[in-house]
């Protein structure tokens, strides 16, 4: 009887045991853990996202290497890691993940050849294929048709929210709030774009309502500044406050002075988007003719500066030096930088195009050069020519030409360029 107590207590004391040096073994809860990383190629300068949990949200606290190199951490909260991969050679790598003493091992990556011009493309302001209205910061917010982007004195970035019948606002630190409008307002009925005169006002046109509505820069009250269009799409003011309105089914452009007065310019095609050079004139963007058209505000004159009014099967920026060799297609999107280079938002191509004048700033003698994307659709972040965009229907230069953020409208996505 002994020695079967003896042996039943043996047994005990080895399957506890067993049962302690497994809980031992197996991974604390807090341990981070990697599932997956999308996409599972690439190269040097791309954006890529890490999933799985129990990530830090302190971005110092996450180092991320392959191959015994680290990454750039964007963005980082406890389910994923945004980073940016670092210049390495081609080959397969495993990913590594290190919060405090703790590493782990995750999925196999490609690195491969790197396509690169500098540009780096980032997915700043909402959600793929998330249409809806929610305010937060950065991806945490939503929205539905963005169409517009404009600076506000304070460097905030405004943009109207189409689908959701607002206008709303970029702080400088990502977050995002409603300026004016929801869904089921009055106020706006498809808002198209629009931009601020020199007291700090916005005012943006009204497209559905065929009018221009203004907002004050402090208040956020929301008047009529000017009705008698035809579903008016873009706006732009000129140093001495003068507004020029896209009046597209006018076939126009309407100059309304801070007095009231009018002033309309046939220009015999129905304009999506125009700008202002730095020269003091007017650059149009249409949908139907395949080309850019200038707009001389001395004379009235209206040339055709670039595109061949052929609509391609693909994009084709033409000849340096002659801009009238290009394809143009789609456009709804305009920016221009202090030193006169105009941005082109394409949405037929779903391309991000720089139209550079010659050294004397002739538009005419210009080059196109298509600066991001690959002509097919998509919303993959990272190096700008390997990056997608989904018909992107407006584009905001900063002053210097290194930052520019896109409207890439259908797939609901506000994103960021820069040149590094």
């Amino acid at each position: 009887m002994k020695k079967l107590l003896y042996l039943l207590t043996g047994i005990v004391f080895i399957i506890n045991t067993s049962c302690t040096d497994e809980q031992v073994e197996q991974p604390r809860k807090k341990d981070p853990v990697v599932v997956s990383i999308n996409p599972s190629y690439g190269s040097a300068k791309d954006i890529v996202t890490i999933l799985g949990r129990n990530f830090s949200t302190i971005k110092s606290e996450n180092i991320v290497k392959f191959n015994g190199i680290e990454a750039l951490i964007l963005e980082a909260d406890p389910g994923k890691l945004q980073i940016v991969l670092p210049n390495i050679a081609e080959g397969k790598f495993n990913v590594e993940v290190t919060i405090k003493d703790t590493t782990v091992v995750g999925p196999e990556f490609t690195f491969q050849k790197s396509v690169d011009n500098g540009w780096i493309v980032q997915t700043i302001v909402g959600q793929n294929g998330v249409a809806a209205m929610k305010d937060g910061i950065g991806t945490e917010a939503t929205c539905k048709l963005p169409t517009s982007l404009s600076f506000a004195p304070d460097g905030s970035i405004w943009f109207t929210d189409r689908g959701n019948f607002a206008i709303r606002s970029i702080s400088t630190d990502m977050l995002v709030t409603t300026i004016a409008g929801e869904p089921s307002t009055t106020l706006f009925s498809h808002p198209w774009q629009g931009n601020f005169d020199s007291k700090g006002n916005y005012y943006v046109a009204d497209k559905a309502n065929h009018r221009i509505q203004k907002i004050d820069g402090l208040t956020h009250e929301v008047t009529t500044f000017a009705t008698g269009f035809d579903d008016p799409m873009s706006l732009v003011f000129d140093a001495n406050d003068n507004m020029y309105v896209a009046d597209r089914d006018n076939k126009a452009i309407k100059k309304i002075t801070p007095e009231g007065q009018t002033t309309t310019y046939p220009i015999g095609m129905t304009p999506n988007c125009l700008i202002l050079t730095p020269g003091g004139d007017i650059v149009i963007g249409g949908s139907s003719n395949y080309r850019l058209l200038r707009l001389s505000l001395s004379t009235g004159q209206v040339t055709t500066i670039a595109g061949d009014g052929v609509k391609g099967t693909t994009y084709n920026d033409g000849e340096a030096g002659n801009p009238l060799s290009a394809n143009i297609g789609q456009i709804f999107g305009l920016g221009c930088d202090a030193n006169g280079a105009i941005y082109i938002a394409d949405a037929l191509y779903h391309v991000i195009r720089k139209f550079t004048p010659d050294s004397t700033g002739d538009y005419s003698k210009g080059t196109i050069t298509t600066i991001a994307g690959t002509g097919t659709k998509g919303t993959k972040d990272g190096k700008a020519l390997s990056a997608t965009f989904n018909t992107p229907y407006a584009v905001l230069a900063s002053a210097d030409g290194k930052t520019l953020y896109i409207a890439d409208t259908v797939t609901f996505l506000i994103r960021r360029m820069t040149f590094r």
